[in-house]
């Protein structure tokens, strides 16, 4: 099975994960009763118990806006607004789902993933999910061992 070169290249530079991004999650945001139109707050990311990052919201009717500072490497702060808008689908028994959509492609997500200064979908964003194996195979044991 495979040749030269083929699998796992340890200590190869890897794909971000999405946990290593700051996360825009609209289930978060249902739960927390604020997509109602004219609803505004702010949304506080944890890094090690320290603050790492905060953005100011308002819920316009179809659309979220977001203000939040950007800075890239040295430069100065800069102010960002951006406009994120809502879809809504209607579940087959009753209530309904909403969703984010991505501000470059249109896709709709429950989550969009901070790039740079832009919130975007994770196929943008080139980032994958974290996965671990399920089980562990013990040479010897005749039973795979949950992890």
């Amino acid at each position: 099975m495979g040749g030269y070169g083929s699998g796992r290249h340890f200590g190869a530079a890897s794909k971000a994960t999405t946990e290593s991004r700051l996360q825009l999650d609209v289930r978060y945001l249902k739960k927390h009763n604020s997509l109602k139109p004219g609803t505004a707050g702010v949304l506080s990311w944890l890094s090690s118990n320290l603050e790492a990052g905060t953005i100011g919201f308002t819920v316009q009717q179809g659309r979220l806006i977001l203000n939040y500072r950007y800075r890239f490497q040295e430069r100065d702060l800069e102010d960002v607004q951006e406009i994120i808008n809502l879809d809504r689908t209607y579940c087959n028994y009753g209530g309904e789902r909403v969703w984010l959509l991505c501000p470059q492609c249109g896709q709709r997500v429950l989550v969009l993933y901070l790039n740079g200064k832009d919130f975007l979908c994770r196929h943008l964003t080139d980032v994958n999910y974290f996965s671990r194996p399920a089980t562990i195979i013990i040479p010897g044991s005749p039973l795979p061992v949950k992890a």
